[in-house]
């Protein structure tokens, strides 16, 4: 009875500020009238924002939102309309009701447990909402836990931002531990009862889920934005390398993107089946981490550790962007996001003219018994002076232009240890003259350090003990050994920061202008040792450093997460594909199209691929350099060894291979004037159009038969075709 009473006292109270809200927010706005065409929304759903590009309704009642394109008419609402008519279960409906979910560890139950906004929160009636500026702030109280947690709804231009406002959530740390907090589960998501449409995800270089179709027998999909933080036990080593997502219905695009703490961020997609009619995708956050520690290695006893102390985040935001119109889809989604990064100055325009990258290895490790005496000694494979041979042969079949990254040449990294300074050796020739010197061939030659984060030995037993950070139950965090390396510790992240620091001023001192920074740039985790350090503050300190070496200098990083690699000016080994998730119907170049004339990329290396032409079609099709992994002399000495993969690097082989390719990329590109890639487009199945910014267009035909794209136009089966721009 006490609680129906309350719930009618708070519904009162919400109407009235409801009124109070609607009449603030509309008083200056002309026309409210709902656009032709569209059908009424709720009686309860109330217009309380409105930009020139977009409107704001919300639902006091339920929580619910609305989002509404001014232009177009296309809305978003924070559940699919259709679930009230579709037979949607009660338990699914309460979710896609709910602004957020949070899961926790009870210490009463001793269970993991998890509540929705709307089932705990709003459906008791113990929740408020609170006018803002173009917006609306809705307190929710889960009574039953003892939680409150306010979260901000705001209308900026054609954006729309949720943001949980963690800096003032209440919860009793005696009681729970909140694991994580899910953001609106159900604004992006589609179902076979409305129009055709699929989600997007940022999965390697992208990928789409078609939403028409069902996914019973495929797994849920998780990843962690910007990659495994190593003091977390995750299934999943590899990450998303950009903080966004999208969905499409029809000729309406929604884009969605981590604006705050999207280090904590998880990237979800759960598939349409038994349990839901619909297809969605979503953000999670990690709040306090937990973790599994095995009381014995691979031994299926162990215990649950939880962290400790509050949450470092102050607040957790997604913001949503409506798109549609003119341009729709993962193209449209690629090049708004492309703008949004020039509008914060994270990414610059830059001429980007094709090149040839070549991947070179200097030493390799080479392990001989001497009177029963394991000797470790590294062995020359390619020197400055073979660097120059190679480029001038290349030269000699018209490859004017290349990008060469020098790997194991530091004697710091070779031994194993942390990377300080650059300590170059001696055998391989002068590293600073030669990037000179190979310059005026237009060549740029990076000198590669792949491991700044983690070490194998030290010389002083102490720095093991005082340096590596450590996981949440104060061990340090290591990886492991495999068969030709030693186990690998990470450092601090105090000492990782000191050490990129000097790194970076001893190459300043000594006029190196050229760098690249491997795994600096895609490996990221907390540290547990002492004060707690989250992610976040990494990827902080490492962006600073990286943006002041890049100004005068030029960087080159592989694989990068989105707060690095606005930073480059080359990348190598970007994906090109997805991971093949079950899920996923298509694989789509969504990084590529955000990168395209800023940034000059490649992918994978052709001479490690099991089809040299099939992955060639793939450069062009995502208009990316033709990469090779190659080594100068004595390939057969790679046997044994660390590098026995690179089983095709003798660069004697792949000459003329290369120089062909590289032609084809440059003629494409002459083709294209050098401008960006504007559009992608999946015509059939094997077979694509890349547009770029002069209108030029390349088909790729990777089936086995030939496509007739126009009346004029045939792609031969594993070929490829420019299309001129007509006029």
């Amino acid at each position: 009875m006490k609680r129906t009473l309350r719930r009618c006292i708070t519904l009162c109270v919400v109407a009235l500020l409801l009124l109070t809200m609607t009449v603030s927010a509309t008083e200056p706005i002309a026309d409210t009238a709902e656009p032709a065409g569209t059908a009424a929304l709720p009686e309860t759903m109330t217009m309380i924002a409105q930009t020139d590009e977009a409107r704001l309704y919300f639902d006091a009642q339920t929580t619910a939102f609305c989002m509404e394109n001014v232009r177009t008419g296309d809305r978003w609402s924070s559940y699919p309309e259709t679930m009230l008519t579709d037979g949607t279960g009660k338990f699914v409906l309460e979710r896609a009701y709910s602004l957020i979910e949070i899961d926790y560890y009870d210490y009463e139950t001793d269970k993991d447990e998890s509540v929705t906004s709307y089932g705990d929160s709003v459906k008791n009636g113990s929740y408020r909402c609170e006018t803002l500026d173009n917006g609306v702030r809705v307190v929710f109280e889960f009574a039953d836990i003892g939680v409150t947690v306010p979260v901000a709804l705001k209308l900026n231009g054609d954006c729309f931002t949720v943001t949980v406002e963690i800096a003032d959530m209440e919860y009793d740390a005696q009681r729970i531990v909140p694991l994580s907090v899910h953001v609106a589960p159900y604004v992006c998501s589609g179902g076979s009862t409305l129009e055709e449409g699929y989600c997007f995800l940022p999965d390697g270089s992208g990928a789409l889920v078609d939403c028409s179709e069902s996914k019973v027998n495929a797994p849920k999909y998780v990843k962690p934005v910007y990659g495994k933080d190593q003091t977390i036990d995750m299934l999943d080593d590899d990450g998303v390398l950009v903080p966004c997502l999208g969905t499409t219905r029809g000729d309406s695009t929604l884009l969605s993107v981590i604006t705050a703490d999207a280090e904590d961020a998880y990237i979800h997609c759960n598939g349409r089946g038994d349990s839901s009619l619909y297809t969605y995708a979503w953000v999670s956050f990690k709040t306090l981490a937990h973790q599994v520690y095995e009381i014995r290695k691979n031994s299926m006893y162990g215990t649950d550790i939880y962290e400790e102390g509050g949450i470092k985040a102050e607040t957790l935001e997604v913001s949503y962007y409506l798109l549609g119109g003119d341009t729709s889809g993962y193209t449209a989604m690629a090049n708004r996001y492309k703008e949004l990064l020039f509008s914060d100055e994270q990414l610059q325009q830059a001429k980007v003219t094709p090149a040839l990258f070549l991947d070179l290895y200097a030493t390799v490790k080479k392990t001989v018994s001497i009177l029963g005496f394991q000797i470790h000694y590294d062995s020359l494979l390619t020197d400055t002076d073979d660097i120059h041979s190679i480029v001038d042969q290349l030269a000699a079949q018209q490859v004017d232009s290349t990008v060469v990254r020098f790997n194991a040449w530091n004697k710091q990294e070779n031994a194993g240890k942390a990377v300080s300074k650059l300590g170059i050796k001696a055998s391989i020739g002068n590293l600073s003259e030669a990037i000179t010197q190979l310059q005026q061939k237009n060549c740029i030659l990076y000198p590669s350090v792949q491991r700044m984060a983690t070490y194998e030995a030290s010389a002083n037993p102490l720095h093991t003990l005082f340096n590596t950070a450590h996981d949440l139950s104060d061990t340090m965090i290591t990886r492991e050994a495999t068969k030709y390396t030693n186990l690998r510790y990470f450092l601090k992240h105090e000492l990782l920061n000191k050490n990129l620091s000097k790194y970076l001023a001893d190459a300043r001192k000594r006029g190196i202008a050229n760098l690249a920074l491997d795994d600096v740039g895609n490996v990221l985790y907390s540290d547990h040792d002492g004060e707690i350090i989250k992610r976040p503050a990494l990827s902080d300190a490492v962006g600073t450093l990286l943006s002041e070496y890049s100004g005068d200098n030029q960087l080159m990083l592989s694989a990068p997460n989105l707060y690095a690699a606005v930073y480059a000016d080359d990348i190598v080994k970007l994906p090109t594909g997805s991971c093949g998730h079950m899920m996923f119907d298509a694989d789509v170049p969504f990084l590529q199209l955000v990168y395209s004339g800023v940034i000059r990329y490649a992918g994978e290396s052709l001479n490690m691929s099991g089809d040299l032409h099939r992955s060639f079609l793939k450069v062009l099709e995502t208009g990316s350099m033709p990469s090779y992994t190659w080594v100068a002399n004595g390939a057969s000495k790679l046997i044994h060894t660390p590098l026995e993969y690179l089983y095709s690097a003798d660069y004697r082989y792949w000459l003329e291979d290369a120089a062909a390719q590289y032609a084809t990329v440059k003629e494409i590109a002459s083709a294209c004037e050098n401008t960006p890639m504007v559009a992608h487009e999946i015509v059939a199945d094997g077979v694509t159009v890349t547009t770029y910014a002069n209108g030029t267009g390349i088909a790729v035909n990777t089936g086995s038969t030939d496509y007739m794209l126009s009346d004029t136009v045939t792609v031969k089966a594993q070929s490829y075709a420019i299309l001129k721009q007509e006029g």
